[in-house]
C-alpha cells in the first residue's frame, strides 16, 4: 500500500517545493517581507528532507519488491 501512495506524497512535495520556489524567486521578498522569506525558506528545507526521505523510502521498497520477484523466479 505504501509503494502505491509514495509516488502522489512525492508529487505533493515536489509541487510544494516549486510553488515556494517560485515565490523565492520573486526579486524583492526579502526585503518587501522578511518574515514570509525566512517563513518559505524554513518550509523549503523541510519539504527537501521530508522528500529526501519520501525518495528513499520509495527505492527500498521497490528494491524488495524486486528482491521478492527475483527470489520467486
Amino acid at each position: 500500500r505504501l509503494l502505491e501512495e509514495l509516488p502522489n506524497e512525492v508529487e505533493r512535495i515536489e509541487s510544494e517545493i516549486a510553488s515556494i520556489e517560485q515565490q523565492l524567486s520573486i526579486g524583492d521578498v526579502y526585503n518587501a517581507d522578511p518574515g514570509k522569506f525566512n517563513n518559505l525558506s524554513a518550509r523549503h528545507k523541510e519539504l527537501e528532507i521530508e522528500l529526501n526521505e519520501k525518495l528513499s523510502q520509495w527505492l527500498e521498497i521497490e528494491q524488495i519488491k524486486n528482491d521478492i520477484e527475483e527470489s520467486e523466479n
